[in-house]
């Protein structure tokens, strides 16, 4: 029977009995509020406690699902442990192999909110790697969202395909008439990073030439769009340790 003293009531659910699940839970719904635009202390506040308690259940994919959620709550009020608490995190991912691979996608989602594009650019790499054998829509999507908006600023021919791959895979994960949310920015973070990607694409190689990019990424399928991120990502990254900063 759980317990009903004051103190463990304080404690919240997840206290007493599976601490791992309820870190990793809510470590889902700090990211889920972030990426919809939440109040970044109040996501950091519960990230905190996600991570306390992921320490406690010693579940290493509860660690590092915690502390990539705490360093994405964390990118505009301290950039700084931001990157620490990402650095720990990818120490953790690596050193316990491939096991931890979904910590890679949120991983690469907070190196994308610290602007960081090479480092977000090694993260895609080691995500997509993993993903394109399972080939989940809108994990593909974030991804590819992200791989653009890293390579836009240098090689706008390869952001502005993945451009193209990005939208036709968040559509997929959100399939229906409904789905303008997928591909609408407002205040998540990934959408935007698209919307860059296209305006700097487009200042980069002119709106006729974004356009052609855009159309040829969208009529890939998702095994192409992978396999067209990877060939353009130096394999050398796929391997090794990843530094927090490559900046």
């Amino acid at each position: 029977m759980p317990s009903t003293h004051p103190a463990a009531r304080r404690r919240g659910p997840g206290a007493d009995g599976f601490p791992g699940i309820a870190a990793i839970c809510r470590a889902y719904g700090v990211n889920a509020s972030l990426l919809g635009g939440g109040d970044a202390d109040e996501a950091a506040a519960t990230a905190e406690e996600a991570v306390e308690l992921a320490r406690r259940s010693g579940m290493p994919t509860a660690i590092v699902l915690t502390l990539n959620s705490l360093a994405m709550s964390l990118v505009e009020r301290d950039p700084v442990r931001a990157r620490a608490v990402l650095g720990e995190s990818l120490d953790r991912t690596i050193g316990m192999g491939e096991d931890l691979w979904g910590g890679l996608l949120t991983a690469c989602m907070v190196a994308g909110r610290l602007r960081d594009w090479e480092l977000t650019r090694t993260l895609v790499a080691r995500s997509l790697y993993f993903d394109r054998w399972f080939m989940a829509p809108l994990q593909i999507a974030i991804c590819l969202a992200e791989c653009a908006r890293a390579f836009a600023d240098d090689r706008p021919e390869v952001a502005g395909a993945l451009l193209g791959a990005s939208y036709v895979a968040f559509q997929r994960a959100a399939p229906g008439p409904n789905n303008a949310s997928a591909t609408g920015s407002g205040s998540n973070f990934v959408l935007g990073h698209l919307h860059e990607t296209a305006d700097l694409v487009a200042a980069a190689l002119g709106d006729q030439q974004m356009r052609e990019l855009r159309t040829s990424g969208a009529n890939m399928s998702m095994d192409e769009a992978v396999a067209h991120a990877l060939a353009n990502i130096d394999p050398k990254i796929l391997r090794g340790p990843i530094p927090a900063s490559t900046s």
